[in-house]
């Protein structure tokens, strides 16, 4: 339960405020994040999860104010990412399987010739054999086209290099 995790950790940095007057505290709520990832940015139930985050940070506030370090206290409020609605997701080991350069069973990789591995915004395409480089390029862009335009665009290894993207 989110929602009772902020509570309680918003009453023990409230504590901890007025009983030790830190120089340095962090927080962290989550249950913003938790809504936003079930519901989607701007959803009604995110509107209120933030109405409730008020809350705890109020609390919080109010502590600093009641523990006398209001004046030198500097209070920083951020979000671990940003959310954005999504129309269309990709899968591009999914095309690589249907391109047959990658073999799956059971969900589990069996063999590739060529494998997606994500991080974060980004994902690095591995190709065993570089003769198949034409063949995966292909493959990722016709399986990222809507109505005929390319939605992402793949960085190919000469700006990786210039870029100082990792050599492997």
């Amino acid at each position: 339960d989110r929602i009772a995790i902020d509570a309680f950790v918003s009453r023990a940095a409230a504590y901890v405020f007025r009983k030790y007057k830190p120089n340095l505290q962090f927080v962290h709520l989550l249950n913003v994040d938790e809504v936003q990832h079930k519901q989607g940015p701007g959803s009604p139930a995110v509107n209120a999860a933030v109405r409730v985050q008020d809350d705890n940070v109020a609390r919080i506030r109010k502590a600093i104010e009641e523990s006398g370090v209001a004046a030198r206290t500097t209070l920083i409020i951020v979000g671990d990412h940003g959310f954005t609605s999504i129309e269309r997701n990709v899968s591009p080991n999914n095309l690589l399987r249907d391109a047959g350069l990658l073999e799956e069973e059971g969900g589990k990789v069996k063999a590739w010739r060529a494998l997606t591995r994500s991080s974060g915004g980004s994902a690095s395409i591995y190709v065993k054999d570089p003769a198949d480089t034409a063949r995966v390029r292909d493959a990722l862009l016709a399986g990222s086209a809507v109505d005929g335009e390319a939605r992402y665009r793949l960085i190919e290894r000469g700006e990786l290099d210039r870029l100082g993207y990792n050599p492997d």
